[in-house]
């Protein structure tokens, strides 16, 4: 299995480690990044028991790196995701040092462009960083997995703190959060779709007639005027993950659902 970087269109299997070259971010934080927000870290893709890949992005024209199940299902909704121009994966790495406390180093999932602002973006389980409380004082894995939380939290306060005394967005994406944005299973549809070819003829067909209809038209109308596509109903929702077109995240996809011009 070959081993993804995080800037789009490449991959390597084998690649020496980046040289780091921290430059000052704000007060008591350093920051290391490569151009064109390339991933900083190597993903291993071997051992651990870790889901790691790269989710091949449509809107990026390249693959993302994961290195978690939620991470994957982070990639997945932002690359349909209308508000999400642009996302890229281990963007940098800040290092952290205050009076009075133990330095120490950070490595966002994702740097997320959301209605033209960038935010840092780290994704956990809800599970994992709440836990349910031991079930008494010989429930040793109960203990371990509610100390592990509890430590999880208190590095992200501080990581929270880092940012913002450097001016930038840092969120904590919940996975329970990323259902709320959009059904997995239409996101996954959505991903299913994307890369299938369109005519100029088509495209410009599909764009006069929801400009036409003042931006907004249902799926099976903007089907009707794809005609040189063996699946008019795939090609509209390809555009999706392009991100020339929207749709609710939440409607089933039928004739009636709702799609939107962005660009």
């Amino acid at each position: 299995m070959p081993k993804f970087k995080g800037r789009p269109g490449r991959s390597v299997t084998k690649s020496k480690p980046p040289e780091e070259r921290f430059a000052p971010l704000g007060p008591g934080v350093e920051v290391f990044r490569l151009p064109e927000w390339e991933a900083v870290r190597r993903i291993i893709t071997r051992g651990g028991g870790r889901k790691v890949g790269g989710h091949f992005s449509w809107k990026m024209a390249g693959h993302v790196v994961y290195e978690s199940g939620p991470e994957e299902r982070c990639a997945r909704l932002m690359d349909v995701h209308s508000s999400v121009q642009a996302f890229y994966a281990q963007p940098e790495t800040i290092r952290v040092s205050t009076d009075g406390a133990k330095p120490f180093r950070y490595t966002p999932d994702f740097l997320a462009i959301i209605s033209g602002a960038e935010a840092r973006v780290e994704v956990k389980r809800e599970c994992d960083l709440r836990p349910a409380p031991p079930a008494g004082p010989s429930d040793e894995r109960g203990r371990r997995r509610w100390e592990r939380a509890w430590d999880m939290r208190a590095r992200l306060r501080d990581v929270r703190a880092a940012y913002r005394r450097c001016g930038l967005l840092w969120v904590l994406l919940l996975d329970t959060g990323m259902a709320a944005m959009g059904d997995p299973d239409i996101v996954d549809e959505l991903i299913s779709q994307g890369g299938r070819h369109i005519t100029e003829a088509d495209r410009v067909r599909l764009r006069d007639h929801l400009v036409a209809s003042g931006g907004t038209s249902t799926l099976g109308a903007a089907a009707e005027v794809v005609r040189e596509a063996s699946d008019p109903r795939g090609t509209v929702l390809a555009r999706v993950s392009e991100g020339a077109l929207a749709v609710d995240l939440h409607t089933p996809l039928d004739h009636g659902a709702a799609v939107v011009l962005v660009r």
